[in-house]
Parts: C-alpha cells; sequence; structure tokens
C-alpha cells in the first residue's frame, strides 16, 4: 500500500478497476490493507478490495499522476 493514499482520506478520488470500470468524483473514506471505501454514487460506502484496483487518481492534482497502480 502507497502511504501517500492516507493523505487523500476525505478527499474526491477516482478509483479504475482491473474490469475497465471507474467510480469517478468519489469521497475516500478509508484505506488499509485489504482495499478501500469510497462513497458510490448514492453516497452511501462502498468497498473496493486491493484485488480489483487498477489504479487511483485524484482529480485535484494537475499533473495526472495516480497514486496507486496494481
Amino acid at each position: 500500500m502507497n502511504p501517500n493514499i492516507v493523505d487523500h482520506i476525505g478527499s474526491k478520488v477516482t478509483v479504475w478497476t482491473k474490469d475497465g470500470n471507474a467510480a469517478e468524483n468519489r469521497t475516500l473514506h478509508t484505506v488499509d490493507e485489504f482495499g478501500v471505501v469510497i462513497s458510490n454514487y448514492r453516497g452511501k460506502q462502498t468497498f473496493i478490495p486491493w484485488i480489483q484496483v487498477k489504479y487511483i487518481d485524484y482529480p485535484e492534482l494537475t499533473s495526472g499522476d495516480a497514486c496507486v497502480q496494481g
């Protein structure tokens, strides 16, 4: 796990999954060794395990750098 992702808890992120889906502009709630918890499109919390995460973007960064890549 990249320790920098913890700095973005409470911020908006985009989570790209290995099956090609993206959860865009979602609030990052928690991060642990099992995965991440983000808000879903209804505002409820959704767990995404690391095995399904391709990478996570921070939309507020202008460089477009991905923080976490799988």
